[in-house]
Order: C-alpha cells, then structure tokens, then sequence
C-alpha cells in the first residue's frame, strides 16, 4: 500500500517536472516574438517596444517567414534597413504596406504584394510603398500585383535597383508601378531594372524613363 502511493506521488512529480520543462522550453520563444509593427516603432523612437530590442541610429529587420498583413503598419520615420531574404509581405489585398514619412528605408530582396488602398489610404496613396520627404532604396526586389501605384513619391530621393514591378494597377485602371509626385530626385538603374510589357508602354508621360514605368497620366 505504501509502496503503491510512494510510486503515485513520484510519478505525480515526474508529470509535474515535466510540464514544468515543456513550459521553461516554450516561454523563451514566446518572449523573444517582435512583430514587424513593434521593430519599426521601436526603430522609429530608439526604444524596446513590445518583445523588440531598443532601436538605434539605423536599424536592421531581417525577415525569416513571408508575412500577411493584418493591420496597417506604422509610419516609418527613423533609419531602417530590411533585409528580405527572398521572403514577401502581403497586403492581403486589403492593405498598403510602408509609409515612409520623412524616413530613410532601404529594402534588400523582397517582394511586396497584393497591396491595396483603394478602401484604406495612408499618405498620398501608395500602396507596397509611399515616401513623402524621405530617402528610399530599394534593391533586388518585386512588386507584385499591387492596387493603386505600387509606389508613390513626394519630396524625395529615391534609388531603385535590379528590381521589378509586375501586374500593378492604380485605381484608374491605368498603370500603377510608381507615381512621381513634386521635388523627386529619381535615380533607376534602367538596366537591371525590369517592368511588365503594358507598364513599359505607359511610360510615355515620363519619356525620360520609358522601359521601365507603369504610370497614370498627368492631370
């Protein structure tokens, strides 16, 4: 009898130790989760916001897993380096992505798509980008299938190299791969720089970068 409750309770205590194992092993994982929107507020204030760490004078994200946006990301107004690793981040059709407000971004190797805001405008209206009085960069990286100009310029200084624009439409129907507003200083490198046949053929209203844009008509 005795022998029977001892073998209970030390099996009690080995469920016990074990969940206590299991719980010590997940709780570092769920404490070191910093969401896209936290690291560009944390980025933005040189602050720990969330589970991110305090951000500083130029900031890099990393992206390991493509990301599906469920909720409109902050204004980026500090000095951010993303590093896309090939990944993606998508609008889901509902959303645009970055606004660069007075901020300096450059993105390395991603593929923003499917962003919209055509029902939520932040900015000036664009949708995987829109930069107003920021410094911009954008190499080796797509934009896919995105409602409203898939980037958008105001007051800024903007750098795009190798990169793509693909099945992008403004809300006119028009082409949308990027809408150049007042003050730009545009530099593309034409070259490794590539754009859908009808984007291409709507690049007269800018002739100095036909072969590349996709752009509505001045009013």
């Amino acid at each position: 009898m005795i022998s029977a409750r001892l073998i209970g309770i030390a099996r009690l205590v080995l469920v016990i130790a074990a969940c206590a194992l299991w719980t010590a092993a997940r709780s570092p994982a769920l404490a070191s989760t910093c969401t896209l929107a936290d690291h560009i507020k944390s980025a933005n204030t040189n602050t720990s916001v969330g589970n991110c760490p305090a951000g500083t004078s130029h900031d890099i994200i990393t992206i390991s897993e493509d990301i599906r946006l469920t909720e409109l990301l902050p204004p980026i107004t500090g000095t951010i380096t993303i590093e896309g690793g090939g990944h993606s981040i998508s609008g889901a059709g509902k959303f645009p992505i970055f606004w660069v407000k007075g901020g300096n971004l450059t993105i390395n190797d991603l593929t923003l798509k499917r962003a919209n805001s055509e029902n939520i405008q932040q900015g000036l209206g664009g949708t995987a980008i829109d930069a107003q009085d920021s410094k911009l960069t954008v190499n080796k990286s797509s934009f896919v299938g995105n409602i409203g100009s898939a980037i958008v310029i105001w007051r800024s200084t903007v750098e795009i190299n190798s990169s793509s624009f693909v099945a992008n439409r403004d809300r006119y129907g028009s082409g949308g791969a990027i809408f150049v507003g007042q003050g730009v200083t545009l530099d593309v490198n034409i070259a490794r720089s590539a754009a859908t046949t009808r984007e291409a053929e709507e690049a007269r209203w800018l002739p100095e970068f036909r072969r590349i844009w996709e752009l509505s008509p001045p009013e």
